[in-house]
């Protein structure tokens, strides 16, 4: 699967014009965040916190079409729902591994 959708992040750039920056920027802030949130989800053993994070996570990443970084999310949000958290703290490092690498390519449109 591709990191990025790059006809969706055009199509963005096109529509938003000047805010696209804003919308970007929000997004790596709002991340990183998200980023802190699982790993406190997972030491704190709160599979529906996770559930919950890693949704909304999806969801930012798929309008930015992140989709490789939107279907770990959507994993993670999976494994949340069936109150489990086996391997979340191997799913949660490839959420962070991709998040960088989609945050670098996403730099390069601003």
């Amino acid at each position: 699967m591709k990191q990025l959708d790059i006809e969706a992040i055009e199509t963005l750039k096109e529509v938003m014009e000047d805010d696209f920056t804003i919308l970007l920027d929000t997004f790596f802030e709002d991340s990183k965040l998200r980023l802190e949130d699982l790993r406190s989800n997972i030491s704190s053993e709160d599979a529906e916190a996770l559930r919950r994070t890693a949704h909304s996570f999806k969801g930012s990443a798929s309008n930015l079409g992140a989709l490789a970084l939107a279907d770990l999310c959507m994993r993670a949000e999976s494994l949340g729902a069936k109150r489990s958290l086996e391997g979340a703290d191997t799913l949660v490092n490839q959420i962070k591994d991709e998040y960088f690498a989609v945050e670098a390519l996403l730099k390069s449109y601003l």
